[in-house]
């Protein structure tokens, strides 16, 4: 789960710019990068666990509520038909006997 938790994340970046101001002789901005990089390091275990839990939470979400959402229209669609069944008008007039006249 840490390469999770390493999503969209640098620490790279930050041992790159803490290099950078050790070289420059800024030992306190070194200092400063090196312990970001470092912390995202340590808790991006904890950081991808997250994300999978949110994650899997929203598809969960948008799972039920699709599966909802289908079951209600084809309910509706069902009683529709039956009322289009039960209100269909005859077919045409009634025969009418020309004969006995």
């Amino acid at each position: 789960m840490g390469w999770v938790g390493l999503l969209f994340a640098d620490p790279s970046a930050d041992v790159a710019a803490a290099r950078a101001a050790w070289e420059d002789g800024d030992s306190e901005a070194a200092h400063a990068a090196a312990t970001n990089a470092v912390t995202t390091l340590e808790t991006a275990e904890d950081q991808g666990g997250q994300r999978l839990l949110i994650g899997g939470g929203v598809v969960v979400v948008l799972v039920g509520g699709g599966a909802v959402i289908a079951v209600r229209r084809r309910r509706i669609d069902d009683s529709v038909e039956e009322t289009e069944v039960a209100e269909e008008p005859p077919a045409g007039p009634p025969p009418v006997d020309v004969g006995e006249a």
